[in-house]
Order: C-alpha cells, then structure tokens, then sequence
C-alpha cells in the first residue's frame, strides 16, 4: 500500500507567494537595465544642446591626440572612442572679429561635432562641423564678447585637422 502525501492549502500558498515575488523581483530588475540612464553617460550631450551650457567639460576617450587647438597653427586632431565635450579654445574679443575656419575631419565611427559657443548669450554661435566634412569659412563676423570652441561627440573615433585665425575690426 503506497502512502500519498497531500499538499496542505498553506504549503501551496506559501510556495505561491515565494514564486510571485522572484517574479516581481525580476521584473522590477529587467524594468530597471531597460530604462535606467546611466548618471555618468558624457555622450548624450551630443543630443541636448543644452547640456553644452550646463555642464563642463565632461569627456572620456580610449585615446586622444591634439585636443587644444592654437591659433593660427594647423592643429591635427584625432581621438578614438570620444564621447562628451571638450573645451579646446577660449578667447575673448574686446571688438568685433573677423574669424576665418578650416577643416578637414574624418568620422570613421559615432557621431562628432565642432561648435563655437557663445558664452554670455548662452548660444550656439556656429555648428562648425557636424559628422565628417571638410570645408572652410573665409570670413565670419564675431560681436565682442566671449566664445568657446567645443569638441562634442558619441563614441567617436575620427582624426583629422583643424585651423582658425582671427582679425579684429
């Protein structure tokens, strides 16, 4: 004669209710790798313009090369996996100013941006540069006041050269 166990009401609540909750717990952690941001992503200000404003220089890259450009000097850039921004020239202008800007920059991976930034105003003065692109600006007139030039990118592996000069009116 074979003697059956039967499972009690309460075992079976029990084992439900310890089943439902590593359901909720799994589903609140999936819920949480989908939509969590991470706080220290440097390359989403990429995306929001005004982050540019907001932030400082906040940037991370494997490897970099030429990141402060000097006036009036062929400035070569490259960098490998650049996400955030970087300031690379300040300069102030007590008169109007005439810049001249050329570039040659090549994006092999993400995306990349040159902005000159417009520090009192709170403004992208000029997107110099978006993506790969070589071109240049003769002449472009700055009102006197403060301006930055800005590298922003996503995971951006690009090399390439950079050149500005300025005459004051």
């Amino acid at each position: 004669m074979k003697i059956r166990k039967v499972m009690t009401g309460t075992k079976k609540m029990r084992i439900a209710h310890v089943f439902s909750a590593i359901c909720a717990m799994l589903a609140i952690l999936l819920l949480i790798l989908l939509f969590y941001t991470p706080l220290f992503n440097p390359g989403r200000i990429y995306y929001d313009n005004d982050l540019l404003f907001n932030e400082n220089d906040n940037y991370q890259c494997s490897a970099t090369n030429g990141t402060l450009i000097t006036p009036n000097h062929e400035n070569k850039i490259s960098s490998e996996n650049f996400s955030g921004m970087r300031t690379v020239y300040t300069f102030v202008s007590n008169v109007d100013t005439q810049i001249s800007i050329s570039w040659d920059i090549n994006v092999k991976h993400g995306n990349f941006k040159i902005v000159l930034v417009d520090l009192e105003n709170s403004k992208i003065e000029l997107v110099i540069c978006d993506g790969t692109d070589s071109n240049r600006i003769d002449s472009y007139l700055l009102s006197a006041r403060e301006y930055q030039i800005r590298f922003v990118g996503d995971r951006a592996n690009l090399n390439g050269e950079f050149y500005i000069s300025m005459d004051s009116q």
